[in-house]
């Protein structure tokens, strides 16, 4: 019991500290201020997550960018909104008046990637920063599709491995545009020495 509670203290440590560091930079790219608020860090069954967000009514068509973070102890980043909020985001990263993209192209696709790849470095850097423990993004992979089967490709690889997987779930909101975003930060087989050595170092004692 009290191992569990210490690796939940870890999750929380680790999940806050990306979210804060996630939030300053996505405010400085977008040059408006982003709220990012971590939701919760759990553990969940892979096949009940992925049959709940199926079951959503209404499924939303998502654009969205995947980053595997290798390294020491590698995790999985998936940032995504939905179609409308990324035309906005796309305006408000090329700096134009907002409502200018219409559809999804290439710049479309270019914005999101670019986002993923800085939300997830910023992330890397939690952990290089803070806990000393190498990281590095790879390159975004953009996904655009309704959000069951984009999450379904999210955990994919880590379904594989295991049935239950914990999941950091983060939301952010730009309030002057009504943009709302989900961030997941799924860690993968393995990445178990990250949490141990953070229960180990940072909350021994406590």
């Amino acid at each position: 019991m009290e191992k569990d509670s210490k690796i939940s203290k870890a999750v929380e440590l680790i999940a806050q500290l990306s979210v804060d560091r996630a939030s300053q930079v996505l405010s400085k790219l977008i040059r408006s201020g982003a709220r990012i608020t971590l939701e919760r860090a759990y553990m969940t069954d892979i096949s009940e997550a992925t049959a709940k967000i199926n079951a959503q009514e209404n499924q939303a068509e998502v654009i969205g960018s995947m980053v595997d973070m290798m390294g020491d102890a590698p995790f999985k980043f998936l940032f995504y909104a939905d179609a409308p909020s990324c035309l906005i985001l796309t305006d408000l990263i090329l700096q134009r008046e907002v409502g200018l993209t219409k559809e999804f192209n290439i710049y479309v696709r270019s914005t999101i990637q670019e986002i993923g790849n800085i939300m997830a470095s910023a992330v890397c850097n939690v952990f290089a920063s803070d806990f000393e423990i190498a990281m590095k993004p790879t390159p975004p992979k953009v996904v655009h599709d309704f959000l069951g089967t984009v999450f379904q490709e999210f955990v994919m690889g880590t379904a594989a491995e295991r049935d239950e997987v914990m999941i950091i779930e983060s939301r952010f909101y730009i309030v002057r545009y009504d943009v709302k975003c989900t961030i997941y930060i799924l860690p993968f087989p393995g990445s178990d020495k990250t949490i141990n050595y953070i229960c180990n170092t940072r909350l021994k004692g406590e």
